[in-house]
């Protein structure tokens, strides 16, 4: 009898769970009649699913809208209609994210991405000097993350919206030996005054370099602050493999062209002072701001200033190497390796190797990194690390972007 109680009830729980998988199933599965709109949206920064994101689909032949919103892996969806659509997705404290959909029926899926807006309360005035004889510098580059200006003739500059922290901050000047240091700002305006040593000097008072961070005798300038560049970068992100890839032209601060294959999305934008466009098909079209990276070289910088930091400055958890000399995308270059020691935290287990141009005839290519390779450090945020392959070539050669002529609206 127990026997027999215990063979039903084990029957009936298979029944249970037969009939509950039949019933997510059908729950699940999109009749062919209905239209579905399905998708993840992400932190483009953080590379993780955002909560809570709001979804509107407005109709672009009628007055209807339908809403729906990401939960906490990131997913939404929405049934409605067939048709053409606007897409609006909006956040507190995100970006806005916009896009015109063709919606069929069935499935479809339009997975996007969104990026926080930091609080930018603070401003920046400064001036860069020569440290020989306290002689203001016209034209030098003062780079605070994403954010770059030139001196005026006077060697005075001025930052305006930029957030509370501390950030690397890279000054350069032709005839100049390259600074970087960090800048910690505060609310409200901020005043600093950075020094340059002339190419040949010894020596560095610069008091506002940090004395946290001793500066290596070896050192590494980014290809960006010429502003006039060509860059290709391949990563690929572990443990997901996902492989990225870029294709940058960078004529000066405010003219890019850019093609890119992030693995769920590809396409190719033209940056051109107050304007952007976006390749479709064949034809541009113009782009609205908030559907863009307004940085394009993010994640090359991304790259390029995590490894820059780590060659720049002591660590004793990092090893450098210097390991011979190698002709490198047309350069003569000397070659490094970055690489963290066997008991160096998870966030500094770098292991890569760059090659430095070595040009003593053209003095602002000399010690400007060409090429970048190896295994990235370990971002703790997202439990995730790149792989990477960056080459910068025609390092100020005079790029030269022109506005493409079948532009449509």
């Amino acid at each position: 009898m127990k026997k027999t109680l215990k063979t039903i009830t084990l029957i009936t729980i298979s029944l249970l769970i037969i009939f509950q998988g039949l019933f997510l199933e059908g729950c699940s599965r999109v009749k062919e009649s209905e239209t579905v709109l399905v998708g993840v949206v992400t932190d483009v920064e953080k590379q993780k699913p955002v909560y809570g994101v709001k979804i509107d689909l407005k109709s672009t032949t009628s007055d209807k809208t339908y809403t729906g919103k990401t939960d906490g892996e990131g997913k939404y969806q929405i049934y409605c209609e067939e048709g053409y659509y606007t897409l609006k997705a909006t956040k507190s404290g995100y970006s806005d994210y916009e896009k015109n959909v063709i919606l069929s029926k069935g499935r479809n899926q339009e997975d996007f991405y969104i990026s926080e807006i930091l609080p930018k309360p603070c401003s920046l005035n400064g001036s860069v000097i020569s440290e020989s004889d306290q002689k203001p510098i016209e034209g030098a580059t003062v780079q605070i993350g994403s954010n770059i200006v030139k001196t005026d003739k006077s060697g005075k500059f001025k930052m305006e919206k930029l957030p509370v922290g501390e950030f690397s901050t890279w000054v350069t000047a032709v005839g100049y030996e390259p600074l970087n240091t960090t800048v910690k700002l505060t609310r409200g305006i901020n005043a600093t005054t950075f020094k340059l040593k002339p190419l040949g000097k010894t020596g560095n008072t610069n008091s506002t370099q940090t004395t946290e961070a001793k500066r290596n005798v070896e050192y590494a300038i980014s290809p960006s602050y010429l502003e006039d560049y060509k860059a290709h970068s391949i990563r690929i992100i572990y443990p997901e493999n996902e492989k990225h890839e870029y294709w940058l032209v960078s004529m000066d601060r405010y003219t890019k062209h850019l093609i890119y294959d992030e693995y769920v999305e590809k396409g190719e934008i033209l940056y051109f002072g107050n304007e952007i466009y976006r390749k479709v098909g064949n034809d541009w079209k113009v782009a609205d701001f908030a559907t863009v990276p307004s940085q394009p070289d993010t994640p090359i910088q991304m790259d390029l200033q995590n490894v820059l930091y780590f060659f720049n400055f002591e660590d004793p958890d990092v090893e450098i190497k210097e390991i011979g000399k190698e002709k490198m995308n047309g350069y003569n270059t000397r070659k490094f390796t970055i690489k963290s020691k066997t008991n160096a935290p998870k966030e500094k287990t770098i292991d890569v190797t760059i090659w430095i141009i070595d040009s003593l005839d053209d003095l602002k290519l000399n010690r400007v990194i060409t090429r970048i390779k190896g295994k990235n450090a370990y971002d703790i945020e997202s439990n995730s690390w790149a792989q990477i392959d960056v080459n910068f070539t025609d390092i100020g050669a005079g790029n030269v972007l022109k506005k493409p002529a079948n532009i449509k609206q």
